[in-house]
């Protein structure tokens, strides 16, 4: 709770006491039903008065007033981008929540400026920032694709659970490279399948199999992977028969089999798939 002493008394902000787990503690990050539910419980001209004696809280409340078109408890605002930017912009030492927010509003019309405030808030581990940076609307240069998967690890390592989509995307990036870096995308392709059981990443590694990019060409080990990638890789699977003898296409069947026992991770037509009525079964 935030106490604010003002001519009219003493007001009650509770505005402090939002922090984020992936940030410094000494930072401010507000999410939007947060700043919400403060505009609601304040008149805005207290906050406005906070906000004039210094406040970067205040000036992040109503910068996301502004930027959103809230409610305070006695007076509804319109959606004003310029007012939103002037509050973020006195906020921006101490608030990721503006760093984040502004950068949205000027992205368009200053890139650099944007990038540079969602990269400040992403360096200090503010999640919605570093997904942003993870995930950019194109990957066209090796830069923006190096940039995206140094973020990437990053989410990894703040949402442990974002590997078993991450592992395959950041492989298949490494193929978008130019040249393809075909070392670090089989690294990443290997983890996604060995870890995650990537079905794309399988695919994506049976092409390299088959086409002998990165690896030595091999249409049994590339059968194997098409086999384990399901219907994502059975398109590719039967035109590779075409080009194999029938002992290879069994002992590149006999190759997935052997895997999905070893991971008990089965397909459908194999093991405990039928055992189980058709029911695809995981134990990591």
């Amino acid at each position: 709770m935030y106490p604010y002493k003002s001519i009219t008394g003493i007001i009650t902000i509770s505005i402090l006491a939002v922090y984020s787990s992936y940030s410094n503690a000494s930072m401010i990050v507000y999410e939007r039903d947060d700043i919400e539910k403060i505009a609601n419980e304040n008149n805005i001209k207290e906050i406005e008065h906070c906000a004039e004696k210094g406040s970067s809280a205040c000036s992040t409340i109503l910068g996301g007033a502004y930027y959103w078109g809230l409610s305070f408890y006695d007076k509804r605002i319109n959606i004003n981008d310029s007012i939103a930017i002037r509050y973020f912009k006195n906020s921006l030492i101490e608030s990721l929540t503006s760093r984040s927010i502004l950068s949205v509003i000027i992205e368009k019309e200053r890139s650099l400026e944007s990038k540079a405030l969602l990269t400040s808030a992403a360096t200090e581990r503010y999640y919605p920032a570093v997904y942003r940076l993870a995930h950019p609307d194109y990957l066209k240069t090796n830069e923006i694709r190096q940039e995206s998967i140094k973020w990437r690890k990053i989410q990894m390592d703040m949402e442990p659970s974002t590997g078993s989509d991450e592992k395959g995307f950041i492989g298949s990036i490494y193929l978008q490279m130019t040249p393809p870096d075909y070392t670090n995308a089989l690294y990443w392709l290997n983890r996604a399948i060995t870890e995650e059981d990537d079905m794309l990443a399988e695919r994506n590694i049976a092409k390299l199999y088959a086409e002998g990019k990165g690896v030595e060409k091999d249409y049994i080990t590339a059968y194997m992977y098409y086999d384990l990638a399901g219907t994502a890789g059975a398109e590719e699977k039967s035109k590779l028969a075409e080009l194999m003898t029938p002992e290879q296409v069994q002992e590149g069947l006999s190759r997935s089999h052997e895997w999905q026992d070893e991971h008990h991770s089965y397909r459908p037509g194999y093991g405990a798939w039928n055992d189980m009525g058709g029911i695809e079964w995981h134990v990591h």
